[in-house]
């Protein structure tokens, strides 16, 4: 298909823009270093998403992405998720892209700018 690229930049809160992502830049887990206003997941496939405590190793919840075949875009977005939690696709062999924005409370984050994530695959 063809190849199409975006940059989300001055969404009217913040100083800083979000780029779109390659899938060659998708990861199998990312981790949240601070408080979020939001998380958003997008993919190419249908999964779920599972949020686990990077402390105790607990799965808290599970999630399917929203989407459909014929778009081939799943995504989800999760509002006032808690740093230090891991997001991983339930099938280990799943990867996605991860975008967000930290709390006003988050110390050594800037407020209100979104930010890409990068992840891990090991």
């Amino acid at each position: 298909g063809d190849k199409i690229g975006a940059n989300s930049y001055a969404d009217a809160n913040g100083s800083c823009s979000a780029s779109f992502a390659s899938t060659s830049k998708f990861f199998k887990r990312y981790i949240l270093p601070g408080n979020s206003e939001w998380v958003a997941i997008a993919a190419t496939e249908a999964m779920n998403i599972e949020i686990v405590n990077a402390v105790t190793g607990v799965v808290e919840s599970t999630t399917a992405l929203t989407g459909n075949a014929t778009n081939g875009v799943y995504y989800r977005k999760f509002t006032n998720t808690n740093a230090g939690r891991i997001f991983r696709a339930a099938d280990p062999s799943k990867k996605f892209a991860m975008w967000w924005e930290p709390k006003a409370t988050t110390t050594y984050m800037f407020n209100d700018d979104e930010s890409i994530m990068w992840g891990s695959n090991d």
